[in-house]
């Protein structure tokens, strides 16, 4: 019923403009034809009704579209489907790798980055060999700074650890250099056919001795609540650079020790 009132109502404008500009003969014989017209049109429109109830019990879409047309000039419009909005994605400004679960932390509440290497066919004194020298080659580097070394061995049990002290390079130019001293914690357990690999104990030593310098936990500055920004869609201004760069020197040492083994 309710298309049916549309079509009248669609009418009386038209009825409206034919009054205002016909004679009154000519007005009664425009009106006869536009009651005809608006007759057959509803008649459609009750026609169409009982082809959409007909469509719910089986009858095909494509014969209910054949029945919007009538024999005259009166259309009945398909109904359009309101259009579903699509979800606003949030937009990450830096590579995801750094963002939201990058920084791993214990039930302590310390950051530990952890690696466990699958060496099957490697035997236990083998796999440690390798990392050892790896290790030795890593903290005797000349890039490294004083205290970087291998500390403690146990090549019964096959375990290595290293404490290392080196630069973390944010930004090096013609113009300038901004970085902090990094040192951080190795531990290698080997076994027959796999090997753990953990960084922890992360701390910074930034710009000593100047206004801006400060000495502080990797805890304090590369977690998620400080090292990104409040969104979690981009790396955090001032402290970003440490979570970026200390991510990246993790992922290169974890690296360099898989290939050790292909």
């Amino acid at each position: 019923m309710k298309k049916i009132f549309i079509a009248i109502l669609s009418l009386m404008p038209m009825l409206s403009y034919a009054q205002a500009t016909l004679t009154p003969e000519q007005k009664v014989e425009q009106a006869q034809k536009q009651l005809e017209e608006a007759q057959k049109a509803l008649e459609a429109a009750k026609a169409q009704e009982q082809a959409e109830h007909k469509g719910k019990n089986g009858e095909s879409e494509k014969a209910l579209n054949t029945k919007n047309t009538t024999n005259n000039d009166w259309t009945i419009p398909a109904e359009k489907k309101a259009e579903q909005m699509p979800v606003k994605k949030q937009l990450l400004k830096d590579d995801p790798k750094y963002l939201n679960g990058a920084i791993p932390v214990d039930e302590q509440g310390n950051i530990v980055f952890s690696l466990d290497i699958n060496l099957q066919g490697w035997d236990k004194q083998t796999i440690y060999n390798k990392i050892l020298e790896y290790l030795s080659n890593l903290t005797s580097n000349q890039n490294e700074l004083r205290g970087s070394r291998v500390a403690l061995v146990n090549k019964n049990n096959g375990i290595i650890a290293a404490t290392i002290k080196e630069w973390l390079v944010f930004t090096n130019t013609a113009l300038s250099l901004d970085r902090t001293e990094i040192d951080y914690t190795i531990i290698a357990e080997c076994q027959d056919g796999k090997a753990k690999i953990t960084i922890s104990r992360i701390n910074y030593n930034y710009e000593e001795g100047r206004s801006t310098g400060f000495r502080d936990s990797a805890e304090n500055i590369i977690t998620d609540k400080y090292g990104l920004n409040k969104k979690h869609t981009a790396l955090a201004r001032g402290f970003g650079k440490f979570r970026e760069k200390t991510i990246d020197r993790k992922d290169e040492i974890f690296n360099d020790i898989s290939n050790l083994f292909k």
